[in-house]
């Protein structure tokens, strides 16, 4: 049976942030990489991909357990590259835990790389998720981690790269997507988007890149990979996203929060507040509580549909009775730092 550990850190987040800052070792292989290896790298293949790997809680000497992948995360805000999202979440995993960024956010090839959304898309001529696939199942395997121990962690355009890089890897691993983009041709559609067309130079309607632009397919059939997408049942946007996966399975009712739908065999819809909603942006602030999340979800996923699952002793109902439990702390930290929110409000007015 699964039980919530509190970890205490061994790392703070600046003595990661400071190692993030050191120069990156180069090398042309996931397969030279040495297992006890921990820090910034590049991986210089044809192209150069921006790493970071580090060993996470619980992970023994012989290597095993899981491959936490983070793609990273930005919006329109300017970061430079590369950038590393969710560090400070690596002391709290139970795996080795890597980030990269995407190549094609490099200054070098795209003056405009540092901004906005690329959704790892790549360019008109290079897919750079079917570039990265491969090396992530080489890195699995210098590690002794089992292909279906993959857990693709990510939000928003980030969810969206989880998605699509975790039907390319397939192996049976798992894709946790908080609140993520579904269809790039839809949030361009939605607005205050950097003109992701224009940008990458293509068209939207051009039927060679469909793969490329939504994971809706990926997700309605393809079998090869289990997902948990989250989504945030108080934020309008995250409504309108998810519309378009609703409208393909023929959902007509609004979920509430605490609510799940499965989508298929080892694919589900769980609506949780990880965020306040569009009055109130902030984030919940508690990684302890994120990471619990990703957790949870990971070590359920990770039975379904094993051959091998002598010591799986839940079924999907009892799990969901779990994590609705677990909603319920969210929500009321949401609530309370609402309330807080307010009542600061009130004192300035």
């Amino acid at each position: 049976m699964f039980e919530f550990k509190k970890i205490k850190p061994t790392r703070s987040k600046a003595t990661l942030l400071e190692v993030l800052s050191q120069e990156a070792q180069v090398f042309s292989s996931m397969l030279d990489i040495p297992v006890d290896f921990e820090g910034r790298f590049a991986l210089d293949n044809n192209k150069r991909f921006e790493m970071a790997l580090f060993r996470g809680a619980h992970i023994s000497q012989n290597g095993g357990g899981k491959l936490y992948i983070f793609p990273t995360c930005l919006g329109n805000k300017l970061f430079t590259y590369p950038h590393f999202t969710r560090v400070s979440w690596f002391n709290y995993l139970d795996g080795y835990c890597l980030a990269v960024d995407d190549p094609f956010r490099d200054p070098s090839v795209d003056p405009e790389g540092g901004r906005g959304a690329t959704y790892f898309f790549g360019s008109k001529d290079v897919d750079c998720l079917s570039l990265l696939a491969p090396m992530i199942l080489e890195l699995a395997k210098k590690l002794s981690v089992s292909p279906n121990n993959i857990v693709i962690v990510g939000s928003s355009n980030g969810g969206f790269a989880a998605i699509r890089l975790a039907s390319l890897i397939g192996n049976d691993c798992l894709a946790i997507a908080l609140n993520p983009i579904l269809s790039i041709v839809d949030r361009e559609k939605i607005g205050s988007g950097v003109g992701f067309a224009h940008r990458f130079k293509i068209s939207l309607d051009d039927i060679c890149f469909c793969k490329r632009l939504s994971v809706l397919d990926d997700l309605l059939n393809s079998k090869n990979f289990k997902f948990v997408v989250f989504s945030n049942p108080r934020s309008s946007f995250d409504i309108r996203v998810t519309k378009s996966l609703f409208d393909l399975i023929g959902v007509k009712r609004q979920y509430g929060e605490g609510e799940y739908l499965k989508i298929r065999e080892g694919g589900y819809f769980i609506n949780t507040p990880f965020y306040r909603g569009d009055n109130y942006p902030e984030p919940v602030h508690s990684i302890f509580l994120q990471t619990e999340s990703i957790l949870l979800v990971s070590w359920f996923m990770l039975q379904v549909n094993r051959e091998r699952s002598t010591t799986f002793c839940i079924n999907e109902a009892d799990f969901m009775l779990m994590l609705r439990s677990h909603i319920g702390r969210l929500q009321s930290i949401v609530k309370l730092k609402e309330q807080i929110f307010l009542d600061t409000s009130k004192e300035h007015n």
